[in-house]
């Protein structure tokens, strides 16, 4: 018998926007719903623990698309890749939109630092 022990391959994933919806924006993973985002921050999602105005979610090593939606029918859209026992920070943006007079691709959103869990 192994007692070997498990090598944690997930990572943590905040999601946050500071663009205002038609309320609610429904966040998916891969197509899969993990959350609503209910408010929206100023300023940058700093903790990796599940706060006001994120999103959180552990999710396997890897590539993953993140999309959100509105109520009206806005969405925003990103690509974040995730390391495995690193928390990833990703800022949704509104498609089409612009920032500092520069539009914003389909497939664009920003990702902030890499922190260790």
């Amino acid at each position: 018998m192994c007692a070997c022990r498990k090598i944690d391959q997930t990572g943590q994933l905040v999601v946050w926007t500071d663009t205002r919806g038609g309320g609610a924006l429904t966040v998916r993973v891969d197509s899969q719903i993990i959350g609503e985002l209910r408010q929206f921050s100023a300023v940058a999602a700093t903790a990796c623990t599940p706060a006001a105005g994120v999103v959180t979610v552990r999710l396997p090593a890897g590539s993953h698309a993140v999309v959100a939606s509105d109520r009206a029918g806005r969405a925003w859209r990103g690509t974040v890749t995730v390391r495995s026992r690193q928390c990833e920070r990703l800022r949704l943006a509104p498609i089409g939109a612009t920032r500092d007079g520069v539009t914003i691709p389909a497939d664009s959103a920003d990702e902030s630092d890499k922190r260790p869990m």
